[in-house]
Formats: structure tokens, sequence, C-alpha cells
């Protein structure tokens, strides 16, 4: 699927289609009554027979006047998480989807993730002859330096066999390699501009502490926004304070999620999710102070 967003093209490329889950491993606060109401509201986001969350992995290539940018980069293939069994020892081939979307790993110029989790930066790297090595050998990586020191944390802290020691993990296999040709980001970060179209990394912490969003704004309105895991599943519109089992900070997590979707409902921004599956929502209406997705071609989920 392909976007043009003014002098921009945003191209989606899909690690996994379906990654399934059952709904208090994501949100330990979901009840039954929200199985019902996504199962009424969000068919293609729940399995109705067995009452688990269907999910995906998107990754979007932005080219603009002549960079081509890349955000998240999936799980990554090979990658040992025992302890995070969802992310563990995947072979899904994200190098060559990139191929057979007319994209090869050579062409990328800029890679950056949304935050620095296994399946938004396991991409970063490959295994060759035993050695995980740069995925995108011609990139300037971008990573958000809160995440960075986090990941170091953990790489110092965290016991192995544990989730914290599975992403530490994360550092060591996909960020460790790649950190001599990466740069360390802090706040609103133009990443390119080309006849007045911008792509910009802005904050939007909460699910982690230098989680970002990538707003692409366009001269003639509208523009996009990719928003990493501000929202894990539709249901969040409905239920505001449902909060991800792996937010870092839960209050942060729900005023970054209504902020930036309510300025992509006043502005009528697209917004373009990582974990939605195909056919998920991608547009955001407000009224009396409430955010609701738009239906439509792609965003009529049932």
């Amino acid at each position: 699927m392909t976007w043009t967003i003014g002098a921009a093209s945003v191209h989606r490329v899909t690690e996994l289609d379906t990654w399934r889950f059952s709904p208090v491993d994501l949100f330990a606060a979901w009840t039954d009554a929200d199985t019902a109401l996504a199962a009424d509201r969000y068919a293609v986001a729940i399995d109705r027979s067995s009452g688990e969350l269907v999910l995906s992995i998107h990754t979007y290539v932005i080219d603009i006047g002549g960079r081509r940018i890349l955000v998240d980069t999936g799980n990554g293939d090979h990658k040992q998480r025992p302890a995070l069994l969802p992310h563990h020892m995947l072979t899904a081939g994200y190098p060559e989807r990139l191929r057979a979307a007319g994209i090869e790993p050579e062409s990328i110029d800029v890679v950056t993730a949304t935050h620095l989790h296994p399946d938004h930066c396991g991409g970063y790297t490959v295994l060759l002859d035993g050695v995980w090595t740069a995925a995108f050998p011609n990139a300037e990586y971008l990573l958000q330096d809160a995440d960075l020191e986090w990941l170091r944390s953990l790489d110092r802290e965290a016991a192995d066999g544990t989730v914290a020691g599975d992403i530490a993990r994360t550092y060591r296999d996909s960020v460790l390699p790649i950190l001599d040709t990466a740069r360390t980001v802090v706040g609103t970060t133009v990443v390119a501009e080309h006849e007045g179209t911008v792509v910009r990394l802005e904050p939007a912490p909460g699910h982690s502490a230098g989680h970002v969003v990538v707003r692409i704004d366009a001269p003639e309105g509208g523009g996009a926004v990719l928003v990493g895991d501000l929202i894990h599943h539709p249901l969040q519109l409905d239920r505001p304070t449902l909060t991800n089992n792996g937010d870092a900070d839960p209050e942060s997590a729900i005023r970054s999620r209504h902020d930036v979707l309510g300025e992509a409902a006043s502005n009528g921004r697209l917004v373009l999710t990582a974990h939605f599956p195909v056919g998920g929502p991608e547009r955001v209406s407000e009224a009396n102070g409430q955010l609701t997705w738009q239906r439509g071609r792609t965003a009529d989920l049932n």
C-alpha cells in the first residue's frame, strides 16, 4: 500500500500479517465487555471464535526528495527472545519482503524506529556468517537518546531468562552492531524536507521514555502520522484509559495518545499504525471531546 503525502510517498511493508495475542497479554484491564465491543466494531482485529486479538507488524518507507527513510523494522529473523515468545526466533524474511516491494535494503538512507522495543528495531541487523550485521549498510540510524540509555541500563542490570533480559538482548544483537553508523536524537528532529513537505520525529512518551511519532506535514494540509506503539488496538479509542501492559508510563501514554490522535482528527491527518491489521482504521474524528475512528473504504472494519 502506498500513499502520497505532499512531496512524499509512503509505502507500507508488513513483516507479519497476523500476530495473535490473548487480550490480557496485551491489556491487563481487558474485560468480556471489551471483547464483545471489539467483535462488534472491529471484526478484523479480533478472532470471534477464539477471542484472541489479531495484530500485524507494519513498517513504513518514506521517499522524499531523493532520500529514502525506513520507519520501524519489525522483529527481524533469528532473534532469541525465549521469555518473549511472540518475538522468539521468527523467520518472516523482512529483507525479502522489502525487495518484493521493490525496495532494496541498500537503497535506504535513514533508518529509525518509533522506539527501541524488539518488534520495532530487531530488524536493524541480519545474521551473516554468525555475526549480527547492519541490515541497511548505507543508512544512518537515528536512535532516541532516552531509549538508548534505557537499553544500555538493561544490558548492565537485567537477568537472563527474564523479559527484561530478552529486551537487553535487543541491545546486543540489534543496536550495538549499528552504533558506529548511528546518531542519537533528542526532542523534535527534522529528518527530511522537500518542496514544503517535512518529515519529523516528535516525542510521544509513555510506551517508552523515548517513544516518538513520525509526522509528515504537507503544504496543502492533512498529512500523516506514523504512530508506532502509541496505540495497539482500535478499541483504545473507545476505552481511552486502556493501557498496554508494556507501557513504561501508562499515564503519559494516555496523554500522548489523546494529544497525537486529537491533532490528527483536527487536521484530517492520516494515521498509520504499527499493529492494526490491514483493513484497520486510518482516520480519526472528534465530537464532543470523544475521539472515534472514521468509517470508510479502508476504515470499515466490518
